[in-house]
């Protein structure tokens, strides 16, 4: 099953209180509304989202340890997923951030952090990493698909699993870069790197063709500042899809075809940003910002639809 779902939880997993706890890492993730909810990650982790303290959201684990490839790989899945930047950003364990302050602290202070003064010192990076994360996010907040619920005294929540395909994860990996990137071409040449990851030339031109039937994973959001004061949600990637038809629309009068406009991208657009002989602003010198964010969407767009398609396809063969 791909992205989010509904699934049993499992009790065994969920810590009944901080000293039982295996697994606690804080995850910083601003534009996640803080929903005092769950969801479940490769059977072994839970996402607790806010009622914690500096309202961090926490990836625990009352049965399983986890290693730092791991933690890398669920940042990279749980920004995909919600579609805005994750950091898991330290143990929230005292034990065990004392460990990973050890093994960054050669770092941190060539960085010019005062590791003697842990707490400020500590508090200091994260801050940094908050604003990082923040530079890339759009201006919705994130909600789960799926509200926990008892069924019968069963719980069910919302739950994921990572693939354990080797495209994928560097898909995924590649996606997040783009979504913490804040100019258009460090954004397009990541999303064209997932685009390279999943599929390949011929399958590309398929995606531009099949662009219309295609339909997405759900990423629910709201806005949070709406004049009306109302939080009504939308499906993030119906409003992208909404935009994407009508300007592939605008796109095949000038380019004809499909394959033409993945070309058109390939050489205009992923080409000189990918490669420092061209200006990706000063290839015909007259390209707007407006086309050039508008391109980037686009490839965007055909980046999740190369994950899915791909996902369903090694879900359907396993």
């Amino acid at each position: 099953m791909i992205g989010i779902h509904k699934a049993l939880k499992i009790p065994e997993i969920v810590p009944i209180n901080q000293r039982k706890t295996k697994t606690s890492w804080v995850v910083i993730m601003p534009k996640m509304h803080e929903c005092l909810d769950c969801m479940q990650i490769n059977k072994k982790y839970i996402f607790s989202i806010g009622a914690h303290a500096m309202h961090h959201n926490l990836l625990l684990s009352a049965q399983y340890t986890i290693d730092y490839l791991t933690i890398l790989e669920i940042e990279n899945l749980i920004s995909y997923l919600f579609d805005t930047p994750c950091y898991i950003g330290f143990p929230n364990k005292i034990r065990d951030r004392k460990k990973y302050i050890k093994g960054i602290k050669s770092y941190l202070t060539l960085m010019g952090y005062n590791i003697n003064e842990e707490i400020y010192s500590i508090d200091h990076y994260l801050s940094e990493k908050i604003e990082t994360t923040n530079i890339g996010a759009d201006d919705y907040l994130r909600v789960l698909p799926y509200k926990s619920f008892s069924n019968n005294g069963d719980i069910f929540c919302s739950s994921c699993e990572d693939p354990n395909n080797k495209k994928l994860k560097m898909a995924f990996s590649a996606y997040r870069q783009a979504l913490l990137s804040v100019e258009p071409g460090g954004m397009i040449l990541n999303y064209w790197r997932v685009l390279e990851a999943v599929t390949k030339i011929n399958e590309r031109y398929q995606l531009m063709e099949e662009i219309k039937q295609i339909e997405l994973q759900v990423v629910k959001c709201f806005q949070p500042f709406k004049e009306s004061g109302t939080k009504a949600t939308l499906n993030l990637m119906s409003k992208y899809k909404n935009f994407v038809l009508n300007y592939v629309k605008r796109l095949l009068k000038s380019h004809q075809s499909h394959k033409n406009i993945i070309d058109y991208l390939y050489r205009k657009r992923r080409n000189p940003s990918a490669h420092a002989n061209d200006d990706i602003l000063e290839i015909t010198h007259d390209i707007s910002l407006t086309s050039l964010y508008q391109d980037t969407l686009l490839i965007k767009y055909l980046a999740r639809c190369a994950i899915e398609k791909y996902w369903k396809k090694i879900t359907i063969n396993l």
